[in-house]
């Protein structure tokens, strides 16, 4: 029975790391859940994507993204999730991610839109795969920005490294800090230095002003995911990048300033984009959501 419980015990432990929880939230945002092959008989909101019918729900802090969950954030929207070890998943405005996993290895589907990833190297998730319609990329443990519009892909790399491999056939190649490699269409893979004007929309579509509720049954635990996403991406720093490590640890930071000082330290050398040059997102007030979902 020892033996047995001891087992139990430790395949749940595992099986946490790899359930994040939505700790901050800007605007409208859903969750998709519990994928079917039917349309379920169930009441509720439910909607078709890629043939499965999922489960429709508004976001709340405190929710946990499970196994092919959907994330889908609307205009002017963005959710913030957190794993047990401190990875971080910051979903931009318009944007539909699903996540699924296989023991240690995860993997993140950009379906639309942008993300940007803190991955402890090393961690669960340090097998990651990020794969859009254009795309596959290995991630490391890095920190990280990828935005997805068509069969255009683009990953700008603030700390660490991510091999960018096209979906059709061309040899993969690495992205490391301070670039952006690009992926269009069937050309072969790019890389260019991140600019000034690539790193700004970064800030712009990552930082989350959290405007929702948090109840008195969650909050401790988002407390301590923050801490917890602090104490790993402030590892990271210390081995990555020891300078910039020196200057943040004797300060007190949200996970926004944190994440922000990442941006600004690459910022400060990064080249102003050439004229008319802009980085790659959706036009202001588009949602692609209706080209990829069917509502039911």
């Amino acid at each position: 029975m020892f033996v047995l419980f001891f087992w139990f015990s430790a395949l749940y432990a595992q099986d946490t790391d790899y359930i994040g929880t939505v700790t901050e939230l800007e605007g409208s945002v859903k969750i998709f859940s519990n994928p079917h092959e039917k349309l379920p008989t169930s009441p509720g909101v439910h909607v078709l994507y890629e043939g499965l019918y999922y489960d429709a729900s508004t976001a709340k802090i405190g929710d946990t993204v499970d196994q092919k969950c959907i994330v889908r954030t609307a205009i002017r929207s963005k959710a913030g999730i957190v794993f047990a070890n401190g990875d971080q998943i910051r979903v931009s405005p318009a944007s539909a991610t699903r996540m699924t996993w296989q023991k240690n290895d995860t993997s993140i589907e950009l379906a639309y839109g942008a993300i940007r990833g803190v991955i402890e190297k090393g961690g669960p998730r340090s097998h990651l795969k990020v794969a859009t319609r254009s795309a596959i990329m290995g991630v490391r443990g890095t920190d990280f920005f990828i935005a997805n519009v068509g069969e255009h892909t683009e990953v700008s790399i603030l700390r660490g490294a991510v091999e960018l491999k096209p979906t059709h056939e061309a040899a993969p190649i690495l992205v490391a800090t301070g670039q952006t490699g690009t992926i269009q269409g069937t050309k072969p893979p790019q890389t260019r230095p991140t600019t000034q004007e690539d790193l700004t929309h970064v800030m712009k579509t990552s930082h989350i002003i959290s405007t929702a509720p948090i109840t008195q049954a969650v909050e401790k635990k988002i407390i301590e995911l923050q801490k917890q996403a602090l104490t790993s991406t402030l590892q990271d720093i210390k081995a990555t990048d020891p300078e910039l490590f020196k200057k943040v640890s004797n300060q007190s930071l949200s996970l926004n300033d944190l994440n922000a000082q990442s941006v600004a330290k690459i910022f400060e050398q990064a080249p102003k984009a050439a004229p008319k040059a802009k980085p790659l997102h959706l036009d202001e007030g588009d949602d692609p959501y209706e080209q990829y979902f069917q509502s039911l």
